[in-house]
């Protein structure tokens, strides 16, 4: 399981980095205002204070999304299918008790526009959240998805969540509504975004239309994993394999560093987290994955929100900037490990 606490730390530093400023100003009789609404100082203080994150995973119908959730969680909670399944965003947070919530879309569910709860049972789940054009509650005409609801919500005891981690599973991004709607709505807010291509057909047209509009929103460097590796590999040889990774590395190239590309085995995943075996986490590619998003929390996402708050506070004070440079000054100095 990866670990919060240093992204924590280095948030609740820029925190105080922020509100030691917006002391000085006033102390000093500089005026605040003038600046646009995302550089509000209250506002900075606000998002650096949030100890919740958010990781949003995209990618094509049948990439590999709900198996990654479900290895990450340890468990088989949301419905996997080797055809399109999931027809709605759905997140997922921590709670004491399993409860499931319900958001219908205005005016499209039969019972009405509140919010309800349904059994927290992964068939009740899988009622409500799969492509099912029989029940009629999320059916798929072509490549359009269309459901009753917004979105489900899940709230399950599990110490990966209890971290402050929030995680959204997304429909397929070859619903172009859909797309859309994750794109605009959910990328902006997310501090991290995972976008998974079956290792059977990476790199599609879809794909990289996506991949570059998650670039254009701020995102220069997602996470992209590579699915059901071990189906595409499990003939090759050493090398075979090798020259797979570093050809698909340098499709990705576009859009992301190769230290943000991954390759994992869902399957072994489930199986090691379930055996506790570490030998065969290791081997899956999830050890090595959860490692890097404790690194890529806390060194690059800590970075670029120390970075946005320094550059909001230069707005606001070029000339009697006292504090901001110790923002950055400490987000530089290298983690233990």
């Amino acid at each position: 399981m990866f670990e919060t606490k240093a992204f924590k730390d280095v948030m609740f530093n820029i925190y105080k980095s922020i509100s030691g400023e917006k002391k000085y100003l006033e102390e000093h009789n500089v005026s605040l205002q003038g600046a646009s609404q995302e550089e509000n100082l209250d506002s900075l203080m606000r998002r650096a204070k949030r100890t919740s994150f958010k990781l949003l995973v995209m990618g094509r119908f049948s990439s590999g999304k709900t198996s990654f959730i479900n290895v990450l969680l340890g468990e088989k909670l949301l419905a996997e299918d080797a055809l399109p399944a999931t027809a709605l965003i759905t997140e997922i947070y921590y709670g004491k008790n399993k409860r499931v919530v319900m958001y219908p879309k205005k005016g499209k569910w039969k019972g009405g526009d509140e919010p309800f709860e349904i059994e927290p049972t992964l068939s009740e789940i899988k009622k409500y959240s799969t492509i099912d054009n029989t029940a009629s509650f999320n059916k798929k005409e072509a490549n359009r998805v269309d459901s009753c609801f917004e979105k489900m919500v899940v709230y399950w005891p599990l110490e990966i969540l209890k971290e402050g981690v929030v995680i959204v599973d997304s429909p397929g991004t070859d619903d172009p509504y859909s797309n859309d709607y994750i794109v605009e709505q959910y990328v902006p807010k997310a501090d991290a975004v995972i976008y998974c291509m079956n290792a059977m057909q990476t790199y599609t047209g879809v794909d990289r239309a996506t991949l570059g509009s998650i670039n254009s929103i701020g995102f220069q460097n997602p996470i992209i994993l590579t699915t059901y590796f071990d189906i595409v590999s499990k003939d090759m040889t050493a090398q075979e394999r090798h020259d797979f990774v570093n050809i698909c590395n340098h499709r990705y190239a576009s859009h992301t560093r190769e230290e943000f590309c991954h390759y994992i085995n869902s399957k072994q995943g489930m199986e090691a987290k379930r055996g506790g075996s570490q030998s065969a986490l290791v081997e899956s590619g999830y050890y090595e994955l959860e490692k890097f998003l404790t690194k890529y929390l806390t060194e690059y996402k800590g970075r670029e929100k120390a970075s946005a708050a320094a550059a909001a506070v230069k707005s606001y004070n070029q000339g009697q900037k006292k504090v901001v440079k110790s923002i950055i000054a400490n987000v530089d100095k290298p983690l233990e490990k």
